[in-house]
């Protein structure tokens, strides 16, 4: 008769080879995930204990002049901070994989034939499973910040949560940030999807509007599509050429596209910021009852025909909620990004399953509203 213990039966625990989830955690992902795409705009800020966050707007690096005043006076104390905007709760995301019965009795077969455990396969699924867990809300965490930095909000909807709840968040760019194609002086009130559109006098308007009132910025964002529209459309592809040195526009070969260094190179002498073209996909998986399959849907988090112009480097920050962590000596935990994010095995003896999820509890907030200018090149001002 064979005798097994309950150690034959736990395959995540076989992966670790005798050392604790913490320990697997830290030496495998130590360099993974130290920069990913949303903290680079919205980092990390400090954990907290409550599940609420302040939308606060945030200074440009401009400091107030001193005060003249009596020889006497007191003097007049300055802001520490910026005006509360809003305030709202941090939303959680959870998921998680299986370890099935499948799996567990594949392992439990090479025991009995006197075989060892195949550590390498089962390490390999602790690794993929742990990594799909952080790469998972990473991609949550990078749609949260790109779509709030290219629309001012975040929508959770069926479309981008399927198997979950629906939620929006407004951080509060003012209306008179958005604009549309000719609202200016340069621009031409066409959607740049048409000949006539004029594309740089639209980005010259941006850049003019933010100089009348006192925007700070130092970049323009937009997606890759629509950085394509921009350097396809007819009088940009006019414009670029005659900046070559090209005296007659009839001269131009039909159908000849500039190239991407030539139209950065006349939006530089023109004293445009320099132009950042996003090229993010992110994932949803959802099952479809009909088919019993798993689908998924693939989706890009920056808006389309959407031109921003807004201060270089970061825009916000991203608020997080500590996990409550509760000893369970049937369960492996470990903790990632500093503590905020927590990932668990357990097992479930009813279904003979080993399950690994994560939990974290996290929200890209918007601090620089007001020096957010959002151009919609799709449609045209009244």
């Amino acid at each position: 008769m064979i005798t097994r213990d309950k150690n034959t039966y736990d395959v995540l625990g076989a992966a670790l080879g005798g050392r604790p989830y913490q320990l697997f955690v830290d030496d495998m992902f130590a360099t993974k995930y130290n920069n990913p795409e949303f903290a680079r705009i919205f980092p990390w800020g400090i954990p907290q204990i409550d599940f609420t966050y302040e939308q606060m707007e945030a200074t440009v690096g401009l400091i107030p002049m001193a005060t003249i005043v009596d020889y006497d006076s007191p003097a007049p104390l300055r802001g520490t901070q910026g005006a509360s905007l809003s305030t709202g709760s941090i939303p959680r995301m959870k998921h998680g994989f299986v370890i099935n019965e499948k799996e567990i009795r594949t392992q439990m077969v090479l025991v009995q034939q006197g075989a060892n455990i195949n550590l390498p396969a089962l390490q390999k699924i602790l690794f993929n499973s742990t990594d799909n867990l952080i790469g998972g809300n990473y991609m949550r965490l990078t749609h949260m910040a790109l779509e709030a930095e290219s629309t001012g909000a975040y929508v959770v909807s069926s479309a981008n949560n399927p198997d979950g709840i629906s939620l929006s968040f407004d951080f509060n760019v003012p209306a008179t940030n958005k604009k549309k194609c000719g609202f200016g002086t340069y621009g031409t009130k066409y959607a740049w999807s048409n000949d006539l559109a004029n594309p740089i006098g639209d980005l010259q308007d941006l850049v003019q509007f933010a100089d009348d009132n006192f925007k700070a910025y130092g970049v323009i964002r937009m997606s890759k599509p629509t950085w394509r529209k921009f350097i396809a459309q007819k009088t940009v592809r006019e414009r670029v050429y005659l900046g070559q040195g090209y005296i007659n526009i009839s001269d131009m070969p039909t159908g000849w596209q500039p190239l991407e260094d030539q139209v950065r190179g006349l939006l530089a002498r023109l004293s445009l910021p320099p132009i950042e073209v996003v090229d993010s996909i992110c994932a949803t998986e959802k099952y479809d009852k009909a088919t019993k399959k798993l689908v998924w849907t693939q989706t890009k988090p920056f808006a389309d025909d959407v031109v921003l112009l807004r201060p270089a480097g970061a825009i916000g920050e991203t608020k997080c909620a500590v996990p409550i962590i509760i000893p369970d000596p049937a369960a492996r935990q470990a903790t990632f990004d500093g503590g905020r994010t927590l990932l668990i095995q357990t097992f479930d003896a009813e279904m003979k399953t080993q399950k690994i999820q994560s939990e974290l509890t996290a929200l890209p907030v918007l601090s620089k509203p007001k020096q957010m200018i959002y151009l919609d090149v799709a449609h045209v001002a009244d």
